[in-house]
């Protein structure tokens, strides 16, 4: 499984609707809000596409003035290699 970190902003008075669409999807959680019109959600996808399809479908929603991917987990299939999270553009 990965898991991917997104800042979404919006107009103060869409964060409710932001919510609800948000939690429409089952693949997809608001971790944290700000009255001010800022959520963030985690995503979990199985592969970088879906990933990549998720985030996209997100940043779509027409109350979304903003969507940044803040950081991503891939999950190893590697069971002798930890899990390390990493920043965008880090390499190891």
């Amino acid at each position: 499984m990965n898991l991917t970190a997104v800042l979404l902003l919006c107009p103060p008075e869409r964060l409710e609707d932001l919510e609800s669409s948000v939690a429409a999807l089952p693949w997809a959680q608001i971790h944290s809000r700000d009255p001010v019109g800022k959520a963030l959600v985690v995503l979990e996808g199985e592969s970088s596409a879906q990933d990549q399809e998720r985030f996209g479908q997100l940043a779509a929603l027409t109350f979304v003035s903003s969507a940044q991917m803040i950081e991503y987990w891939v999950d190893l299939p590697d069971p002798d290699r930890p899990l390390q999270p990493t920043l965008m553009g880090e390499t190891r």
